[in-house]
């Protein structure tokens, strides 16, 4: 399961991008939204502890895409 995340401050980016990803790929992502700097800091934390019990060291691949 890919885990992404969307940040935007206009609601149609986000929905629209929502939209296409879950069209492309059903039931492989798991997408969650910031609308604001500091939600969006608040989420890349909560995305780098999720899944990491007992506080293993994780690696991830990161994509970051700029519109």
């Amino acid at each position: 399961m890919y885990k992404i995340m969307l940040a935007d401050d206009e609601g149609i980016v986000i929905d629209s991008l929502k939209f296409i990803i879950e069209k492309e790929f059903p039931d492989s992502c798991s997408i969650e939204y910031a609308k604001t700097g500091r939600s969006v800091i608040e989420l890349a934390e909560w995305f780098r502890h999720e899944g990491n019990p007992g506080g293993k060291q994780s690696y991830g691949i990161y994509h970051y895409v700029c519109l």
